[in-house]
C-alpha cells in the first residue's frame, strides 16, 4: 500500500525501513525491468548525497524483510554493472476490504482528525506504531507535551483504519474535567445514538465491531482511561486501542511506544544550509517559517541560528512551530538571542489549537498542574541541574529539604515524561528536557527555593569530586566524573556559590576538586578567572585547608601555562603548589609542582635549570612502581634533552616511553593536567627526527601525532601536536601545509581562549609568510612565548636573528639550536655587506658544533652556507667535496627545502 506506506503480508505490517521501503516501491513500480544505482539512489534520498553502500546496505534489509534467500523465494535480484530488478509475480488492486461499492457504517463521517499539515521527520515513528499495533491490541504513544503525540497517532491510525471493517474512531479525552466522563465520550465517538452509563455498557456496545480506537490526551484522566480501556478489549476482540499519554496508561497487555524529539544536527559542527535541512527539527523550522515568512529560504549563514534555535527547544514540534511563528517580528538572529526567556517569546500558536497548545508555557503548566505536591517540589528541585545526573545526584539534591523520600516521585517524573532518561550508558543519565527545566526553574524561583536548591546542589558537585579526589592518584585520569555530562553543573555550582550563596570558600573547594574537568573540556581560561576571582574573595586564605590550596594553586598554575604562557604567575603558582606538598609530604603534588616547574623553565628557555628538575622528578619514582608517572618522566627527560641539544639521547627517552606505554592502556595513566601522552612523545620525537636529518620520519611522527591528538578530543593536546607539525612542516619547506596546520591551530586556540598557542599559531604565520613570500611581518614578536619564539624565528631566516638570541646560542644556552644560530650570524654579516671571511668564521664555528651534537639538518644546512661562501673565494672544489660529503649521509627526505638547496648549490 505505497500510499499509506505500509508493506503487508496478509493483513499484517512488516517491519521495514523507511528507505528500504521507498527502495521497494521504486523496484515494484518498474517491476521486470533494471533501474540503475544511480536512479535509486535519487529516488530514494533524493537531495541527499550518499554512497553506494548505504544503498547496498537498505537492499539487503529488504531482503531480510521479503524472505529473500536467492534462491527458493527471490523478489529483488542484482544485475552486475547495471543495476537491481524486481522479479517476483506483480499484480496490483485494492485491498479486499475496499473493493465493496456499499458504503460502510463509518464512511461520509469525519472518524479521525485530518492532518492540516504534513507530518515531518517522523515515518518511522508513523511505521514503528503502526506495525505494534497490528501485533497488540492495546499501544500507547507517550512523551512530553508538544512532542507530536497526536500528530503520530493520527497519522498512523490513518495509515491502518482501512484495514479495520469499522475503521477507527478518534476520541479526545483533552476537554474533560471529570473522569467519569471517559465511557460517555469514548461511546459517542461510536455510535452517538447509544448512550452508556459505564465501561461493562461501552464494552458490550464494542462487543461485535472490528474498528481501532484512537484514545488521545489521556494523562489527566490516565487510571479511568486505563480502566475503560481494559473493559473493552476484554469483551471486544476486534477492537484494537492506539493512545496518547503523557505518562503509559499501566492497563493490562499495555505496549509502550516513547515517542522522541525530533532529530537535531550535531552541536558544534559547521553544516550547510543543505546538510541542515537533512535532520527534521531543522526541516521542520525551516517549513513552518516559510509558511509564515513569504520568501524565506534557509541559507547557510542561516544554520547556525536556526541549530540553536532547535537545540534550544530540544527539537520538540510544537516549540519549534511558535518559534517559526516569530521569525516574522524578530528576525533569526534575535529570536535565537531571546530565547533565554522563551515563555515570554513562544506566546502565539493556531488560534484552532487548545488553549494549552497555544504557548508552550500552557503546554508544560498543563503537565505541571497534574502532578502531586511532592511531585512538583521534586521537579523544582531537579531543575537546580544545569546537564544530565544520576539517580543518585537526583535524591542528594532533593533529600535534605524534603520530608518524604524522593524516589518514587522521581520514577513518577519520568513515567509522566517530565523527566527523560537514558539507560545506554553504564550508569542511567536523567535529564529535565530545557524547556521543562526553564518551567520548573521559574517555580522554583517562585517558591523562594532558588538558594537552598543552588547549595544542595552545589555541595553535592563538591562531594562528588572531593570523594573522587580521595580515590584516585593524582596521576589517574578522573574517568567518568570527568564527562562533559559535569561540567555544566561544575560552572553552575561555581557561579552560585559567588552570587546566589554568597560563598567563596565553597567556591575555592568547587575549584580545587573539579580542575581536572576544566582541563579535560580544555576551558582553562575560564578556570583562570573563576581560580583568581576565588582567591580574591576567599579573605584569610589560612583558613582553609592546605590541600585544597595546593591543589587549586597546582590548577592555577597550569592555566597561566596554558593560557598566558611563562611569567611569573606561573613559576609563583607552582612554587606555592610545591612548598605545601613537600612540607605535607605530599609526594604526588611534590612531583606535580616539579613538572609545572620544569614546564615554567623550558617556556622561560632555561634547559639547563629545566633538565635539572626533570632528573628531580625521575628520582622521586623508583623504576618499575608507578608506570604512568614513569613514563611522564621519560617524557620530561625527552624534551629537556632535545633542547639540550643531546638528540640521541633523548630519542632514547622517546623509544623507552612509547615501550613503556604499550604495557598499558595510556588513557588510563593520563595525568588530570598532562596532555595524551602518546601524542606528545611523538611530537617531540618529530623535532628530533629532523634535527637528527630524517625529515620523512619526521613528518610522518607529526602527522601521526595530529591525527591521535584529533582522536582525544581535547584541544590542548590537539594545539601541542599542530604545534610541532608545524615546526617540521616549516623546517621542510613545506609552505601551503604550513599555511593549512598554522591557520587550524590559531583558530583553535581563538576558539578556546588559549593565548598562548593561539600566539604559536600567529608566529607560524608569521614564518610562513616570509617562507612563501619573502615578507617579514612587523612587530612578529609575541609577549606570550618569549625567548622560544626567538630561537624557532632565528631557524627561518637571518633577518629574524636577534641579538639576545644569539648571546644565548654563544653562551651554550639553547644547544638544540645553537649551530643553526649560529649560521644565521654568518648570513646576516654577508646580507649586510662583511666579508667572506668573516662570514666563514660563523659558518665553520656552525658546522663543528652541528658535528659534535650529530644534528645532521643543521649540519647541511652549515655546509650549505660555507660552501656558497667557499664558491664566492673560488674553493670550489672544497665547496663540492663538503657538500657532497654531507648529502651522502642522507637517506631521505630528498625533496625538502633543504636537500633541494644544496643540490643546486652542488650543481653550480
Amino acid at each position: 500500500m505505497p500510499t499509506q506506506r505500509l508493506l503487508l503480508e496478509g493483513s499484517a505490517p512488516v517491519r521495514v525501513g523507511g528507505r528500504a521501503l521507498d527502495i521497494l516501491i521504486v523496484l515494484v513500480e518498474a517491476a521486470g525491468k533494471v533501474v540503475s544505482r544511480e536512479e535509486l539512489m535519487a529516488s530514494v534520498w533524493k537531495k541527499v548525497v550518499v554512497d553506494e553502500g548505504s544503498l547496498r546496505v537498505h537492499v539487503a534489509a529488504l531482503r531480510r524483510a521479503l524472505g529473500d534467500d536467492g534462491d527458493t523465494r527471490r523478489y529483488i535480484v542484482n544485475i552486475p554493472g547495471r543495476g537491481y530488478s524486481f522479479v517476483g509475480h506483480v499484480s496490483r488492486s485494492a485491498p479486499d476490504n475496499m473493493t465493496g461499492t456499499e458504503p460502510k457504517p463509518h464512511e461520509g463521517r469525519r472518524d479521525l482528525p485530518p492532518l492540516l499539515v504534513n507530518v515531518v521527520g517522523r515515518d518511522d515513528a508513523i511505521r514503528e506504531v503502526c506495525c505494534m499495533v497490528a501485533e497488540h491490541r492495546l499501544v500507547t504513544v507517550v512523551g512530553a507535551g508538544g512532542v507530536g503525540k497526536t500528530t503520530v497517532a493520527v497519522a498512523a491510525a490513518t495509515q491502518l483504519a482501512a484495514l479495520y471493517r469499522d475503521g477507527a474512531r478518534f476520541v479526545d479525552l483533552a476537554p474533560l474535567t471529570d473522569a467519569r466522563q471517559v465511557t460517555n465520550v469514548w461511546a459517542n465517538a461510536i455510535d452517538p445514538s447509544q448512550p452508556v452509563s459505564d465501561e461493562r455498557e461501552l464494552g458490550a456496545l464494542s462487543a461485535n465491531l472490528q474498528m481501532l480506537i484512537v484514545l488521545d490526551n489521556c494523562e489527566h484522566v490516565v487510571q479511568a482511561a486505563a480502566t475503560v480501556a481494559e473493559a473493552v478489549l476484554a469483551s471486544a476482540p476486534g477492537v484494537h486501542i492506539l493512545a496518547t499519554s503523557r505518562e503509559p496508561l499501566r492497563a493490562t497487555e499495555e505496549w509502550v511506544n516513547r515517542l522522541a524529539s525530533l532529530a537535531l544536527p550535531p552541536a558544534m559542527e559547521r553544516l550547510t544550509a543543505k546538510q541542515a535541512n537533512a535532520f527534521a527539527a531543522v526541516q521542520l523550522f525551516t517549513q513552518r517559517t516559510a509558511a509564515t515568512l513569504s520568501g524565506f529560504a534557509l541559507a547557510d549563514e542561516d544554520v547556525p541560528h536556526v541549530t540553536e534555535i532547535c537545540w534550544r527547544l530540544d527539537g520538540i514540534p510544537l516549540a519549534i512551530e511558535l518559534a517559526a511563528g516569530r521569525v516574522a517580528q524578530l528576525g533569526l538572529r534575535s529570536l535565537s538571542e531571546r530565547l533565554e526567556d522563551r515563555f515570554d517569546v513562544l506566546t502565539k500558536g493556531l488560534s484552532t489549537a487548545l488553549p494549552r497548545q497555544q504557548t508552550l508555557h500552557a503546554a508544560i503548566d498543563w503537565s505541571y498542574e497534574l502532578l502531586s505536591e511532592q511531585q512538583k517540589a521534586v521537579l523544582r528541585r531537579l531543575s537546580i541541574f544545569a546537564g544530565a545526573f544520576s539517580f543518585d545526584s537526583a535524591v542528594a539534591v532533593c533529600e535534605d529539604e524534603l520530608a518524604a523520600d524522593p524516589r518514587d516521585a522521581i520514577d513518577e517524573l519520568v513515567l509522566k515524561s517530565l523527566v527523560t532518561i537514558d539507560t545506554g550508558t553504564d550508569i542511567a543519565r536523567y535529564r529535565l528536557l530545557e524547556v521543562t527545566r526553564a518551567f520548573a526553574l521559574e517555580k522554583l524561583k517562585d517558591a523562594d527555593e532558588l538558594a537552598a536548591a543552588s547549595r544542595s546542589h552545589a555541595q553535592h558537585v563538591c562531594s562528588v569530586f572531593e570523594r573522587l579526589e580521595a580515590e584516585l592518584p593524582l596521576d589517574r585520569a578522573v574517568g567518568d566524573a570527568g564527562q562533559a555530562r559535569w561540567i555544566d553543573d561544575i560552572q553552575l555550582a561555581v557561579q552560585a556559590s559567588f552570587s546566589t550563596l554568597r560563598d567563596p570558600g565553597l567556591g575555592v573547594r568547587l575549584l580545587a576538586a573539579t580542575a581536572p574537568v576544566w582541563y579535560q573540556r580544555s576551558l582553562m581560561d575560564e578556570y583562570r578567572t573563576r581560580a583568581e576571582e576565588a582567591l580574591e574573595k576567599a579573605g584569610d586564605l589560612a583558613e582553609h585547608q592546605e590541600a585544597t590550596l595546593m591543589r587549586l594553586w597546582l590548577a592555577l598554575g597550569v592555566c597561566y601555562w596554558y593560557t598566558m604562557g611563562v611569567g611569573p604567575e606561573q613559576a609563583r603558582a607552582f612554587e606555592r603548589t610545591y612548598d605545601i606538598a613537600h612540607r605535607s609530604q605530599n609526594v604526588e603534588f611534590e612531583r606535580m609542582a616539579l613538572w609545572g616547574l620544569w614546564m615554567e623553565r623550558n617556556g622561560s628557555a632555561h634547559y639547563a635549570a629545566a633538565l635539572d628538575l626533570a632528573r628531580k622528578h625521575v628520582a622521586l619514582t623508583p623504576p618499575g612502581t608507578e608506570l604512568g608517572v614513569e613514563i611522564r618522566g621519560r617524557r620530561m627527560m625527552q624534551l629537556s634533552l632535545h633542547f639540550m641539544g643531546d638528540q640521541a639521547s633523548s630519542r632514547e627517552e622517546a623509544t623507552t616511553a612509547l615501550r613503556l606505554l604499550r604495557r598499558t592502556d595510556h588513557r588510563g595513566t593520563l595525568s588530570r593536567f598532562l596532555i595524551d601522552p602518546n601524542v606528545s612523545i611523538n611530537a617531540v620525537l618529530c623535532r628530533i627526527l629532523w634535527v637528527q636529518g630524517l625529515p620523512t620520519q619526521a613528518l610522518a611522527a607529526a602527522a601521526e601525532a595530529v591525527q591521535s591528538a584529533r582522536s582525544t578530543q581535547h584541544a590542548l593536546t590537539l594545539c601541542f601536536a599542530l604545534c610541532t607539525q608545524c615546526t617540521v612542516l616549516l623546517w621542510c619547506g613545506r609552505w601551503a601545509d604550513l599555511a593549512c596546520q598554522a591557520d587550524a591551530l590559531t583558530e583553535l586556540a581563538s576558539d578556546r581562549s588559549l593565548s598562548y598557542w593561539k600566539a604559536w599559531g600567529q608566529t607560524f604565520k608569521d614564518a610562513h609568510a616570509y617562507g612563501a613570500e619573502g615578507v617579514v611581518v612587523p612587530q612578529w614578536r609575541s609577549p606570550f612565548l618569549g625567548a622560544q619564539q626567538l630561537e624557532l624565528m632565528g631557524t627561518v631566516s637571518n633577518e629574524f636573528l636577534e641579538v639576545e638570541t644569539l648571546a644565548r646560542a654563544e653562551a651554550d644556552q639553547c644547544p638544540w639550536c645553537a649551530p643553526e644560530v649560529l649560521r644565521a650570524q654568518g648570513e646576516k654579516l654577508l646580507r649586510q655587506g662583511s666579508s667572506p671571511q668573516e662570514a666563514e668564521l660563523w659558518f665553520v664555528r656552525s658546522l663543528e658544533l652541528s658535528r659534535s651534537s650529530e644534528a645532521l639538518s643543521w649540519e647541511l644546512r652549515a655546509a650549505t652556507s660555507l660552501a656558497r661562501c667557499w664558491s664566492i673565494q673560488n674553493r670550489r672544489v672544497e665547496a663540492a667535496a663538503l657538500l657532497t660529503g654531507v648529502l651522502e649521509r642522507y637517506t631521505e627526505g630528498f625533496d625538502t627545502l633543504d636537500v633541494q638547496r644544496a643540490r643546486e648549490m652542488l650543481q653550480a
